[in-house]
């Protein structure tokens, strides 16, 4: 007993301490997105297509702009926590200011925007939707601190709860008042409760946190984090441009149907998030150690990645349709073609995933930004050419197609600059 104790909540060597932080890591955001999972499938069953579409429409045009400010600092405060810099205390207090800052600006500019489309929605609506967001994208970035401590048994309990508050306040309120604007309400407050546990999970470092900022360092992480933070933005950008691009020319039902098929697909991001988030730290040493084995590691791990992304391609594909009947009902089946593209799209994006932190940790990731801004235009260009005339197929296509881009791009360049 003592020893199982030991194995998952003391680090004792490399290969134990990426074994344990995996394992805490898929345990937290399994259990955790399960909770989200089962709201989304509730909600989309009771607001039907209109209702279900006109929130994943908001959530989709907030998430694009809020995307701006979210990974990059995470994972460079991830990175310098890991490393035994006097400053690095200080480097997390000032990316905490600057990520505050840069949410409260992302919010204002995304509610004036919203309000200049062809998509008409409430005000009130579209402000608990950026509340949610912005707790949880701060609630992530101080779990950042435990994730540079390799402390992922603490991350896990924390995200668990945070999304255990989001799925049963969400289904409370819907169960309530089946309404749109309940639903965002109670992903806000859920959200709410996440970010107070993470806080009070860091109280020890209070100190270091709040009250460390330097104004030397803001621009120089702000530099940094630029082009991880335009990386992940693309990312989120395929996911949500066409959501935006299919609410413009097909109306909030369209819009109902791809975010049905989209949900799955990202629940499925968790592979290789948490597999890449796990092995950050030891890429960080190996890459500082003997470059020529990290690029080796690199390797390694690509044919991992690929491989497991073609075993979960080919049987969603084979049971997409099973899937969407059984999750969100006959009066979804319009989603199957969408959901079978999309499973073709997670090939790329598994590598994607590796890439990313492969760049951080090598310190590259600014190599990625070409290959970003290819993606991006081409995603943007051929989503407006498709979804008129071929509509959720069309967006599913184009989305696939630009990771596609993007991996091969991005791998180039990052390998042949190490």
């Amino acid at each position: 007993m003592e020893q199982i104790k030991n194995f998952f909540f003391v680090n004792t060597n490399t290969k134990q301490t990426v074994i344990k932080n995996t394992v805490w890591l898929f345990f937290g955001e399994v259990i955790g997105r399960l909770f989200k999972m089962i709201l989304v499938i509730y909600a989309a069953r009771t607001l039907g297509l209109t209702g279900w579409g006109l929130f994943s429409y908001i959530l989709a045009f907030a998430s694009l702009f809020i995307s701006f400010t979210d990974v990059g600092l995470n994972t460079l405060a991830t990175k310098e926590l890991s490393t035994d810099n006097d400053y690095k205390t200080s480097y997390f207090s000032t990316a905490f200011y600057l990520k505050f800052s840069l949410l409260i600006f992302a919010s204002l500019l995304t509610f004036v925007l919203i309000h200049l489309g062809k998509i008409k929605v409430d005000g009130w609506l579209v402000f608990f939707v950026l509340l949610f967001l912005v707790f949880d994208s701060l609630r992530e970035f101080f779990m950042s601190f435990h994730r540079s401590l390799e402390k992922m048994e603490r991350e896990a309990v924390l995200k668990i709860i945070a999304y255990a508050s989001v799925g049963i306040l969400g289904i409370l309120f819907l169960f309530l008042y089946k309404n749109v604007f309940f639903l965002a309400v109670g992903y806000s407050i859920g959200a709410f409760i996440g970010l107070l546990f993470s806080i009070f999970s860091l109280a020890e470092y209070r100190r270091e946190i709040f009250f460390n900022f330097s104004k030397k360092l803001a621009l120089i992480i702000f530099v940094a984090a630029l082009p991880i933070t335009i990386n992940f933005a693309v990312n989120t950008t395929a996911f949500n441009v066409d959501t935006l691009i299919l609410g413009y020319f097909k109306g909030v039902q369209q819009v109902g149907l791809y975010s049905s098929a989209q949900r799955i697909i990202l629940f499925l991001y968790v592979i290789p998030a948490f597999l890449s988030i796990s092995l950050l730290p030891t890429l960080v040493r190996s890459a500082k150690e003997d470059i020529q084995k990290f690029k080796n590691l690199l390797k390694k791990y690509a044919k991992f990645y690929s491989g497991l992304a073609i075993v979960v391609a080919v049987l969603g594909m084979f049971f997409s349709r099973t899937i969407i009947i059984l999750i969100y009902g006959k009066d979804y089946i319009g989603s199957i073609d969408a959901l079978r593209i999309l499973f073709i799209s997670l090939i790329p994006t598994f590598l994607n995933f590796l890439i990313i932190y492969g760049s951080i940790a090598a310190n590259k990731q600014r190599k990625l930004l070409i290959a970003n801004i290819c993606a991006l235009v081409f995603n943007l260009v051929f989503n407006i050419i498709f979804v008129p005339k071929f509509g959720i197929i069309g967006s599913s296509v184009t989305t696939t197609l630009a990771l596609c881009l993007l991996v091969t791009l991005s791998w180039k360049r990052v390998l042949s600059s190490i």
